[in-house]
């Protein structure tokens, strides 16, 4: 990827639900309105509902499709990720799953990632927050320390989307900021430089 252009900062932000009316999508704008505290920051919302992704299939077809392509592009221009999916019967959405399935390594590699998982029940999304930590570590992203787990979703948000607990609230928006700033300090040319002279480094026999 790319170094910084005029410092900025892209993230894209993967809505991991097909939902009309997604709690997934609402607690992401509310990261997102973490990620836009800072200047220079852009921001690509993939909102997989608009996008016509097939099923995975493991043909060259299915990881050339012009949607997958689309997200591979976004991806691989970004510093940052954030994620968010529903939980559905203990795990991530499988409209999110497949998504995954199609793209690489290539497309996850040096990416920082915040994750959110929403659930309706009381228990929360701790499982969906395991399983997406546990792919993202697999395309080798990682994974920021600060993850968010929404429980009781239906009463987390009013019904114009607006959210409801302000400690929440704070979580959400710190999940965005940690994004934007472990991104900057992962791909800015200081530490470009330490990870060119560490490369350079050679192990004594």
């Amino acid at each position: 990827m790319d170094n910084f252009v005029d410092n900025r900062v892209k993230i894209a932000v993967i809505l991991g639900s097909l939902r009309e009316i997604s709690y997934t999508q609402m607690a992401l704008e509310v990261a997102m309105k973490g990620t836009k505290l800072y200047n220079n920051v852009e921001i690509e919302f993939i909102d997989l509902r608009k996008y016509d992704i097939p099923f995975c299939d493991d043909t060259e077809m299915c990881y050339e499709a012009p949607s997958v392509i689309k997200i591979s592009e976004i991806l691989r221009s970004s510093h940052g990720v954030i994620i968010g999916s529903p939980e559905y019967h203990g795990s991530l959405s499988g409209v999110l799953k497949n998504l995954l399935d199609l793209l690489s390594s290539k497309d996850f590699k040096d990416k920082v990632v915040g994750l959110i998982g929403v659930a309706g029940g009381s228990v929360g999304a701790s499982n969906t927050l395991r399983d997406m930590r546990m792919i993202i570590r697999h395309l080798h992203g990682w994974v920021v320390p600060n993850q968010v787990s929404i429980a009781r979703s239906r009463h987390s948000f009013d019904d114009t989307g607006q959210i409801i607990d302000p400690q929440l609230e704070t979580r959400l928006i710190q999940l965005g900021q940690e994004v934007v700033k472990f991104a900057f300090l992962h791909h800015s040319p200081t530490a470009l430089q330490l990870f060119e002279d560490w490369n350079k480094l050679t192990i004594e026999k």
